[in-house]
């Protein structure tokens, strides 16, 4: 079962949404009054006992922070959104706080995930939501999140298919190369697939696999 938690600074502590407001009334030219700035961590393969343990430890600071189980319902939630990690990017926050976890219940580590839950107060119009929405949320290396309860935080991976084997590539034409990229969706152009054509015929005299032309493209 997931445990969830939201965390947020007290007023007199609340400096990093004091510097989000300033960063995007300066960075954007957007009309917006205030912000509030939340934490949230989802916790998996953690028993309620230990949870209660380690909440006023390891997720906040008594004297600094607040803590709620569901967002404040006066929030207005036309203008909050979540921002995650994407899958396979490191949290370190959601990293740090499982380890001190452990260290506190002696127990195996647990799954944490972690969002940014920020929530825009004031008359905001549709396209200063949008902008602001966008300048948080950096797609290299997050997006959006749903505030839906997720059943688990495991992820799974799909076993891969055998990799295909390019009998004829070694003696493709230039034409049928530039078809080969366009059919694959390969991030590379006619010059790059040429030299690893080349590199296959005369260097290795073998066709190469799918995966050890994406090696080379990267």
């Amino acid at each position: 079962m997931i445990k969830r938690i939201y965390v947020e600074k007290r007023e007199g502590f609340d400096v990093p949404a004091k510097q989000l407001l300033d960063d995007f009334k300066e960075t954007l030219d957007v009309k917006i009054d205030g912000l509030r700035l939340f934490v949230r961590y989802d916790v998996e393969d953690l028993s309620d006992e230990d949870f209660l343990r380690v909440r006023d430890i390891v997720f906040r600071e008594p004297n600094v922070d607040n803590f709620y189980y569901e967002l404040p319902s006066d929030l207005d939630t036309s203008k909050t959104f979540a921002i995650e990690y994407l899958p396979g990017q490191f949290d370190q926050r959601a990293d740090s706080a499982a380890q001190c976890v452990q260290l506190v219940t002696g127990k195996d580590l647990p799954i944490i995930h972690s969002a940014r839950i920020i929530s825009l107060i004031g008359d905001i119009s549709a396209d200063d939501f949008a902008k602001i929405k966008s300048y948080s949320i950096n797609a290299i290396e997050s997006r959006e999140a749903s505030f839906e309860l997720p059943t688990t935080l495991k992820i799974s991976a799909e076993i891969p298919s055998d990799v295909e084997i390019l009998k004829t590539f070694n003696d493709m034409s230039d034409v049928e190369l530039k078809n080969f990229i366009n059919l694959r969706g390969l991030a590379m152009n006619l010059d790059d697939l040429k030299f690893c054509q080349k590199y296959f015929r005369d260097n290795e005299k073998r066709s190469p696999t799918i995966t050890e032309l994406k090696v080379i493209d990267t």
